[in-house]
């Protein structure tokens, strides 16, 4: 049990299948729902790697003895992330029908069909096919939803606050993406953002947090880390996820006076903005596919994110680091979702 709710307040599982990406969206929402929850972990056994038309039952694609006990007394609210995860949520409120039990199932990314779910939150730069694209189930949001919040990144940083140590302001956070099937973030495009970053660091005597991830290949890490080591020195901090799992991230977020991160990265992007501080996309042709570029367009028309270019950096070089963009009122689609499942479910007063 998670946080201690109201009197009488819904019952919440929050399914959680170990793929990072779909944990953090689905803790992000439950988290701001003001009631307490359970988390729900699950392992997948070698069924779930069927597609999902052939699974009759998605409480039979669970590794029983390595996941959570799924069983009665069922959830009055299960949140969900991912196609495999969404077979389960589907097949839960199924078994809770039969009881006499009704479940509200909220379900976040396309799990490829509407069918069996009450609520499905997608982001509005993917496509849903029709008639599904018209259905009232679905609920459109901006970004990806998370945890960030002004508690979160503190204890996050106090956490990291001795291994990081003492940098000095301003700080200059960049976050690394990588490649994926149809985009490279190569070294061309690592020594460009290198030197844009001394520019800055060396203009305003800042600090450099990087930041690589799992996608990173090891020659653009190697060679962003010894370029930065040798040009900045002290003042920078370098963490290189394939060296180190355990990540110093939102730390640096909680830290950062302005962000620089690559646009490959929905995710990235999205936990950037959801600071409210500064935020920069660097997402030259190659770097971002198609989609994410519409995603990117999106916020630099809503403020909040601006691209990375040789103009922007002239700009901050000129005028200086600026102020927080939207302190007041960051992106957040986890409080968005949140929001839709209150008023959808009927379950909170």
């Amino acid at each position: 049990m998670d946080r201690t709710g109201q009197n009488n307040s819904p019952e919440v599982w929050a399914l959680l299948d170990g793929v990072s990406g779909h944990d953090s969206q689905v803790l992000g929402i439950v988290e701001v729902l003001g009631v307490k929850f359970n988390k729900k972990k699950i392992t997948y056994n070698e069924t779930a790697a069927r597609p999902n038309f052939l699974k009759l039952d998605g409480l039979a694609t669970i590794d029983k003895k390595k996941s959570d006990l799924i069983t009665a007394p069922w959830p009055d609210i299960i949140v969900s992330c991912g196609r495999k995860a969404g077979t389960v949520a589907k097949a839960i409120k199924k078994e809770a029908a039969k009881e006499g039990k009704k479940t509200f199932a909220a379900h976040i990314l396309w799990p490829g069909s509407s069918f069996g779910f009450d609520l499905i939150a997608c982001p509005e730069h993917d496509s849903i096919p029709f008639p599904f694209s018209k259905s009232r189930k679905l609920f459109k949001f901006l970004g990806s939803p998370n945890r960030i919040s002004k508690e979160f990144l503190i204890n996050e940083y106090i956490i990291w606050a001795r291994t990081i140590g003492e940098l000095p302001a301003p700080r200059i956070v960049v976050l690394i993406g990588g490649d994926s099937k149809r985009t490279e973030f190569n070294e061309h495009h690592a020594k460009y953002l290198c030197e844009q970053v001394v520019q800055l660091c060396a203009k305003f005597k800042a600090a450099v947090l990087v930041s690589t991830s799992r996608r990173t290949s090891e020659e653009v890490a190697s060679y962003m880390e010894s370029e930065l080591k040798r040009r900045i020195g002290r003042y920078l901090h370098f963490h290189d996820f394939n060296k180190t799992k355990a990540n110093p991230f939102y730390a640096f977020l909680q830290l950062a006076d302005i962000i620089l991160v690559t646009g490959d990265s929905v995710s990235m992007c999205s936990e950037s903005c959801s600071t409210g501080k500064p935020v920069y996309i660097f997402s030259p042709e190659g770097v971002a596919s198609e989609k994410h570029m519409e995603f990117h367009q999106e916020l630099y028309e809503k403020g909040y994110a601006q691209k990375f270019t040789d103009g922007t950096v002239k700009k901050i070089m000129e005028e200086g680091i600026p102020e927080y963009n939207n302190a007041n009122k960051p992106l957040n689609s986890a409080n968005d979702i949140a929001r839709e499942i209150k008023k959808r479910s009927g379950l909170f007063i």
